[in-house]
């Protein structure tokens, strides 16, 4: 699922995007090979020339048996910077966990309300943040191998993004030659491919590894 993603540094102005505002991408979820559900991500361009991406989840098969939910935000500058970050996770079993992020002079200040009522939260400097959707547009823009600084519900995740190199992807949305990039820190793993022609499309990504690993297609691209 989209919220185990890492984020990615690096600079990425807007005005030289391959995607354009209104822009949908639609993925199929699925676990070990069962249906979970559909993502649409949606890109809009702001008036100062930052965006909002967001994120839903339309459960489908075994995620809308289960009960499984996902709401996502994100607001940012013009260089896909993490201005703010909103999320709704629900997990079988377990509830709804409500997350919100914000950067504000330089410092950023993140709450999280837990399934019980209770909350939790922390502060951290604020410059050069990534956050779960932003990600997939900034690697669009500007892929490359260095240092990542990803807002989490438990701190920021800082770790080392690396090159997986080529190969060629089908999914629902075709046959692409498409490249590589991972981030593994600690029990959390994820994995991009992204297309190798101008529109950069983020055509296969996988959260997690062993058990809990959960894996998005490209089904559709809608402008």
């Amino acid at each position: 699922m989209f919220a185990l993603l890492a984020g990615l540094a690096g600079l990425a102005m807007a005005v030289n995007a391959p995607f354009v505002s209104g822009e949908t991408l639609v993925y199929q979820l699925s676990w070990h090979g069962l249906l979970v559900g559909e993502q649409q991500l949606s890109a809009i361009r702001l008036p100062d020339g930052g965006w909002h991406f967001a994120g839903r989840v339309k459960p489908q098969g075994l995620g809308r048996l289960l009960g499984f939910g996902l709401a996502e935000d994100s607001w940012t500058d013009t260089n896909l910077r993490t201005i703010r970050f909103q999320k709704t996770l629900t997990i079988p079993t377990q509830g709804v966990t409500r997350i919100s992020a914000q950067v504000k002079d330089g410092r950023l200040s993140v709450r999280v309300i837990q399934p019980d009522g209770g909350t939790s939260g922390y502060s951290a400097p604020g410059s050069g943040l990534s956050d779960d959707l932003s990600l997939l547009y900034d690697v669009r823009v500007s892929p490359r191998q260095g240092e990542v600084h990803l807002i989490d519900m438990y701190g920021l995740i800082n770790g080392q993004l690396a090159a997986l190199g080529g190969r060629t992807m089908t999914v629902p949305a075709g046959r692409y030659l498409a490249e590589g990039y991972v981030l593994e820190q600690g029990p959390a793993r994820v994995a991009v491919w992204i297309a190798q022609d101008r529109e950069r499309l983020p055509v296969y990504v996988s959260f997690g590894q062993g058990f809990s690993q959960v894996v998005g297609q490209l089904v559709d691209v809608r402008r």
